[in-house]
């Protein structure tokens, strides 16, 4: 069975057309600001954004329903381990500025010790994809994996390299067979090659406020210009349909290493630049704005707003930046700018121990408008802390060790210590604003004025809670501290908060006599600052890597279920077994994966307080699909294939404004959605065109007088 592409109206078509030849390729725009965005003297912005269409689009059947392609897989991943060497343009090294932080100014913010009580331990562990279902499906075995995932309304989605699967969130039952990622994006025409490449580097977001996922991975074999594929459900449903995007660089740099979050106005995402081979040389920073509103609805016209942060920046080396992703049931102000953010070290040249923070505005009807642009809070000083570790150097990345049968300083393990780690936490507490991040640092020794050796090198998580305490006002350090509570190593960590503010922070163990393993701590927002509490296993590996490829994936993910905004879900990678294989096809790196969950027993579930809108045509009386549903100016999501949208809100009055093409945005601000427990409450919505006393279940929207209406059913 052929996948069918999403059928468009023929007006639709044709005011479509006019704006796919304009904007199908990169056009730049004047730079731009309203009174509201005054320039900060003294801080630097990224210049000209760059704005550009999608340059291919469909809508798939159910997940279900996609055959797999008969097409052989095309990876540079497949059959290989993905080698220091194979791939320079991972590493970014600054220039170091011979300044080393002594024992003792690093000495008070290391936690040596991890005192009772233990966070709480697993409540759901389940068995994640295996690089056997690689060689199952694909035929054949890539290394590393990049864990990531994202729990759901009933489900928890996960993707490595290179596949996805769907997993009931509660019982860890599959609900899918691993799947190729490429298998998303088959319905895009035969020219596109998110169809048929599965390079990797895959991220999936739960976008709570629509009830979509967001599922991706990049193309990454020339000819450029390069691909980044986007998968958006149509439905909370992961096992449903999709609408698929593919978006193509603005130059010929290969954006690697993507990093998206989720955010009323758009999905925002990071990317390291490199230019084309031979020199593949680092090219900095590019950072983009998709158009979340366009993308809900399967509007094959969306575009991103991108900057080029290479030059913007001359006095310092921007790497690895992280967009801000929205968690928790009180979404960012209205207007707020997606704050990024990347770490400083004094060891590096013009740099200090810091965050630097950055305002990203994008204005999807006037990208003139759109501004990426340094806080006045930045850099924000932090902690003493050590980055430096043995990958610093030309000879590689082998940081961490491992038991044998892996050969010591032969088979050490990637600590990726250059950049923070995903995910840059965002989360809306009312009266204040909360950021969560980490990244690895070196807990152990190292001679003044030298790199540490191997031996000296302690990997370990240093973890940050930044607050401010209005939308317009200054990030501050709630929380700091670098978790080293024994000897062993710690790195790839992943961290978040929950709706009472308790922290969790998951991560990789290893040491000469631990194999590498899963496990996480945390701390309650009660808790005395800067400590974290004893740690907790997922799972306890029984087999090192022991090829000569160190690398340990890219990252991992911790995350919180949008449905009680308590409890955590963490994923990451192991070994069952130590394998020894040379590093070429076939070879016998057979990592495996975890994901966990777990609460604090503190932590209150949060009541569904559920407000669901029902939207038809006022002429007809069909169902509308794809009508945005704004709440309080934040854009919440749209209508389903049956003209139906919900959403989880705080008890309270709510402004409702409804909209779809050709029609009068309805407005309503009488909503009271009461403090309900019941997740099955649902709350009315006083019709449109009918007296203030009439109340409905649905709304009608009226045509626009004297404007031709467009269909939104399909």
């Amino acid at each position: 069975m052929k996948h069918r592409s999403t059928l468009l109206t023929f007006s639709f078509m044709l005011l479509a057309l006019g704006g796919l030849i304009a904007t199908s390729l990169p056009h730049r725009v004047a730079l731009a600001r309203n009174e509201g965005s005054p320039s900060i003297p003294g801080v630097q912005d990224a210049g000209e954004p760059i704005v550009q269409q999608a340059v291919s689009f469909a809508e798939t059947l159910p997940l279900s329903q996609i055959e797999e392609s008969s097409e052989p897989v095309q990876s540079f991943r497949l059959g290989r381990v993905e080698s220091n060497t194979e791939r320079p343009e991972e590493v970014i090294n600054p220039p170091l500025s011979g300044v080393t932080d002594s024992a003792q100014e690093l000495q008070p913010t290391v936690q040596t010790s991890a005192p009772a009580p233990n966070v709480a331990a697993p409540s759901t562990n389940f068995e994640g994809l295996s690089n056997q279902d690689n060689a199952n499906v694909i035929g054949g075995r890539v290394s590393p994996p990049d864990t990531v995932g994202e729990v759901g309304l009933t489900q928890y989605v996960q993707a490595t390299n290179l596949l996805f699967r769907v997993f009931d969130k509660t019982t860890g039952a599959p609900l899918t067979p691993p799947r190729r990622i490429s298998a998303l994006f088959t319905a895009l025409p035969a020219a596109s090659r998110c169809r048929t490449r599965d390079d990797g580097d895959p991220i999936v977001l739960y976008d709570n406020l629509a009830n979509r996922w967001f599922i991706s991975q990049f193309v990454a074999a020339d000819p450029r210009p390069l691909s980044q594929c986007i998968a958006i459900s149509q439905t909370s449903d992961a096992t449903g349909a999709y609408f698929v995007y593919e978006f193509t660089s603005p130059n010929n740099l290969f954006a690697d290493y993507p990093k998206y979050g989720v955010w009323p106005d758009g999905y925002y995402s990071t990317a390291n630049q490199f230019n084309p081979p031979p020199n593949q040389t680092f090219a900095g920073v590019g950072v983009y704005a998709y158009d979340r509103a366009k993308m809900l609805v399967g509007d094959p016209t969306a575009s991103y707003v991108y900057f080029n942060l290479q030059g913007a920046f001359p006095n310092q080396v921007p790497r690895s930046l992280l967009p801000s992703d929205a968690d928790g049931m009180t979404p960012p102000p209205a207007g707020a700018p997606n704050v990024f953010a990347y770490y400083n070290a004094n060891e590096f040249l013009n740099e200090t121990d810091s965050l630097r923070l950055f305002n990203f505005t994008a204005n999807f009807a006037n990208p003139a408008m759109s501004t990426f642009t340094e806080r006045a809070d930045s850099p924000l000083a932090v902690a003493p802390f050590d980055p430096l570790n043995p990958s610093i150097a030309p000879n590689g990345r082998d940081d961490i060790e491992q038991p044998r049968p892996a050969p010591v300083n032969s088979a050490s393990l990637d600590s990726i210590g250059d950049r923070l780690m995903n995910r840059l936490q965002y989360r809306n507490f009312g009266s204040f604003e909360a950021l969560t991040v980490n990244h690895t640092v070196n807990a152990g020794t190292r001679t003044p004025g030298f790199l540490p050796t191997i031996a000296q090198y302690r990997a370990a998580p240093r973890y940050y809670q930044l607050r401010r305490d209005t939308p317009t006002g200054a990030f501050t350090i709630q929380n700091q501290g670098t978790f080293a509570p024994d000897t062993d190593e710690r790195w790839m960590g992943s961290a978040a908060l929950d709706r009472q503010g308790n922290l969790a922070l998951g991560y990789s163990v290893s040491s000469l006599s631990v194999f590498p393993s899963i496990r996480y701590t945390g701390r309650l927002a009660t808790d005395p600052a800067n400590t974290l509490q004893s740690e907790q296993s997922i799972i306890a590996g029984k087999g090192s890597q022991t090829n000569a490829n160190s690398r340990w994936g890219d990252y991992s993910a911790m995350t919180v279920d949008p449905v009680d905004d308590c409890t955590f879900y963490y994923t990451q990678e192991y070994y069952a077994f130590s394998h020894r294989t040379p590093a070429v096809s076939p070879f016998g790196v057979n990592w495996q994966t975890r994901v966990a969950s777990f609460r604090f027993a503190e932590c209150v579930p949060l009541a569904m307080n559920k407000l669901q809108i029902n939207v038809k045509r006022d002429e007809t009386g069909a169902v509308v699909r794809g009508a945005l549903v704004t709440i309080d100016g934040i854009l919440y999501g749209s209508t389903s294939r049956d003209g139906t949208f919900w959403a989880n809100l705080m008890p309270g009055k709510h402004q409702i404004v409804i909209s779809a093409p050709g029609a009068v945005p309805f407005s309503q601000t009488t909503i009271i959605v009461g403090n309900n427990k019941s997740a099955t409450h649902g709350t009315t919505l006083v019709a449109a065109r009918l007296r203030k006393d009439s109340t409905h279940t649905s709304v009608a929207l009226t045509p626009q007088q004297g404007g031709r209406q467009t269909p939104m059913a399909r």
